[in-house]
């Protein structure tokens, strides 16, 4: 008899997802809540995180904090930046089959084609079960 090798998906419990960033202001720590946090850019080994008109810089890849955050409310729309869900505003069509995400206060960010299908399908299943 031959034995068949599944792989299985791991999913991690909400609870599992940090709540809260530690970022540096004028020389202290702060806790910053991520459902405040619009969205995340990289800077190389760095991200800047963005809440409002204010950005925040952690020495931190974008991968290892991608899996911090709870993938329903952090999506990678680019590979070197994240959006809270919560904050989109709409999805605006450009040019070549091209699409950009406008967030509540205006800000625009390009949605690659390599991260859009996971993007739209994550953006319509977390509008579904808020209804």
């Amino acid at each position: 008899m031959k034995s068949v090798a599944t792989k299985e998906l791991i999913v991690k419990p909400e609870e599992s997802y940090v709540k809260r960033l530690l970022v540096k202001e004028n020389g202290q720590n702060i806790f910053l809540p991520c459902d405040q946090v619009s969205w995340i850019e990289s800077a190389g080994n760095y991200i800047l995180v963005h809440v409002g008109q204010k950005s925040y810089m952690i020495r931190e890849t974008m991968t290892h904090l991608e899996h911090k955050l709870n993938p329903d409310q952090f999506v990678r729309v680019h590979r070197s930046t994240m959006v809270n869900l919560d904050f989109v505003k709409e999805l605006e069509p450009l040019l070549n089959q091209e699409y950009a995400i406008r967030l509540n206060d205006d800000t625009r960010i390009v949605l690659s084609k390599t991260y859009r299908s996971k993007f739209v399908m994550t953006f319509h299943s977390k509008q579904t079960a808020s209804k």
